[in-house]
């Protein structure tokens, strides 16, 4: 059963449960001569099957199809003369809540379309017409008279391709995609069911129409559909809005560099360098990101990052910088530093000290790379995280902080980076198809070759700035510096903290809802309602 379900999500053309290339050519030709019988059961039954070969539905699916204007599946509409559905999107998808949001990214169709052609429509409007209060395609066919639908399919194509059954109808769309595309996010969503869910690597990319005209229902002739999503996720940012929002971060940060506030700048330049990683690396907008210097190889260019871990094992993954933000790290933020540590004093504050180590190129256990400064009571440090530098107001943009996620899902395929090379980088696993798991035969350095260019394309088109240091950085007299630094946990450890003490409150709600169901049933009460109902 694993292995199926592995071969079926790779789309593997030969498997077992699904028409081959040459079974799928014969079925469609014979189905479009059977459409021009003279029978009127043979009629109705190709022109299911082409509805069930065309949606990505098995022919019992198909029979299901509700005779209405629109639905969450596939809804015949014959005003139209199109079967449509609303656009099929994971669940916890992102969906744009304000006017301001839907400024900043592509409009987004909200229905897909099949066109029905004039025979598939006059077959089906024909059989309506006898039957006017007909809900579903199902309904249309006569069993009294002609028997059942499975049965007749049977009769007609048994001879021809005799291993197809009913079925394996639903499986000749994705593969027609895929075959096409070579893309399985893609390919998932276009022939999901609303009551299958999708995995969460499917909601980050978007499909544009016209983009794959071999696909039918995101071909479109009309100009104004050109620059709309047709599929995939709605979280696509306008890249000249981004460029312009980056270019006025950049001269924001200038101008408290050169007012020469120690605090203000570094808490800026700690946002600023945050977002340039995100924008450069898709990473997921974590605390901490940047915990310690180890995470990062300037020779090489790589980065380290732990970005979804969970209790069954560490998942993190190596991550190639553009050569720009290398630079920029090794040579200004390390000088940034120095200056910092010197500002503070390193014979007063534990702090300074930290910071100065870190400037050095060593690792702190006391406080992280990427870090902002709080002045509040005493000056200390704090954990960089998403919604701190959104509070900063650097970068104008109303998008979540995982926006540069969304665009490297969408722009590293559409450059010609394979699909399982950017799942591999952006960290999407799925049982079995690990980009880099241990079976599989690719190389995270082989490929790396292939992504760095395209990666230092895609960063250098935002046009970010890179800030020197600022050798004048100065703290307010009237600061209280301490000589002691308590420690705190930050980084990966601070994450699995949070992660159990989520588990341990998600335990606790889930007894108090059985308990409150319950009342003052026990639990040895339900062992005996359960062996009474056996």
């Amino acid at each position: 059963m694993y292995k199926r379900q592995v071969e079926e999500l790779q789309f593997l053309p030969w498997t077992w449960n699904k028409p081959n290339a040459i079974e799928s050519e014969k079925l469609v030709t014979a189905n479009d001569q059977l459409l021009n019988s003279e029978k009127k059961d043979e009629q109705l039954l190709a022109a299911l099957v082409w509805i069930a070969i065309n949606t990505g539905r098995s022919f019992r699916r198909a029979l299901n199809i509700q005779i209405t204007d629109l639905g969450d599946d596939w809804a015949l509409n014959l005003k139209e003369k199109k079967l449509i559905r609303n656009q099929p999107r994971r669940k916890k998808s992102w969906v744009p809540k304000s006017e301001n949001e839907k400024l900043w990214i592509y409009k987004y169709i909200e229905t897909q379309q099949i066109d029905l052609p004039e025979t598939v429509h006059r077959i089906i409007n024909e059989h309506i017409s006898k039957s006017p209060h007909a809900k579903l395609l199902g309904n249309l066919w006569n069993k009294e008279e002609w028997g059942m639908p499975e049965s007749l399919f049977q009769a007609q194509f048994r001879q021809l391709v005799p291993r197809l059954t009913p079925g394996m109808l639903g499986n000749m769309l994705p593969q027609k995609v895929f075959a096409a595309t070579e893309n399985d996010k893609f390919t998932r969503i276009i022939a999901s069911h609303p009551s299958t869910g999708l995995p969460p690597a499917s909601a980050y990319s978007a499909w544009m129409q016209n983009e794959h005209p071999q696909v039918q229902f995101l071909s479109n002739n009309e100009p104004e559909d050109k620059n709309k999503i047709s599929a995939g996720s709605q979280l696509y940012p306008i890249e000249s809005l981004l460029k312009k929002a980056i270019s006025e971060a950049g001269l924001s940060l200038e101008s408290i560099r050169q007012s020469g506030n120690l605090i203000e700048y570094h808490n800026n330049l700690t946002g600023y360098l945050y977002t340039m990683i995100l924008a450069s690396t898709g990473c997921r907008p974590i605390n901490d990101l940047v915990e310690s210097i180890r995470q990062i190889d300037f020779e090489s260019g790589y980065f380290y990052v732990d970005d979804k871990s969970n209790g069954r094992g560490n998942k993190g993954r190596l991550l190639a910088l553009p050569d720009k933000l290398i630079n920029f790290l090794r040579k200004e933020y390390l000088t940034h530093l120095r200056i910092i540590s010197q500002a503070i004093d390193t014979e007063k504050s534990p702090l300074a000290y930290e910071i100065y180590q870190l400037a050095q190129g060593q690792h702190s256990d006391k406080i992280p790379l990427l870090f902002f400064i709080n002045d509040k009571d005493v000056l200390d440090w704090e954990s960089v995280s998403a919604s701190k530098v959104s509070n900063l107001n650097l970068f104008n943009w109303p998008l979540p902080s995982n926006l540069f996620r969304h665009r490297l899902a969408k722009l590293l395929p559409a450059e010609g980076i394979c699909q399982e090379i950017v799942d591999g980088y952006l960290g999407h696993l799925e049982s079995g198809l690990e980009t880099y798991g241990d079976y599989s035969t690719r190389t995270f350095l082989s490929d790396t070759r292939t992504l760095r260019p395209v990666l230092n394309k895609l960063f250098d088109r935002l046009e970010f700035a890179l800030p020197k240091h600022q050798p004048y950085l100065k703290l307010e007299e009237s600061l209280t510096i301490s000589n002691v630094m308590q420690e705190r946990t930050f980084g990966s450890a601070s994450r699995a903290i949070n992660r159990k003490a989520r588990i341990v409150n998600a335990i606790k709600a889930a007894k108090w809802e059985i308990e409150k169901t319950l009342g003052d049933v026990s639990y040895t009460h339900l062992d005996v309602y359960k062996r009474q109902a056996c």
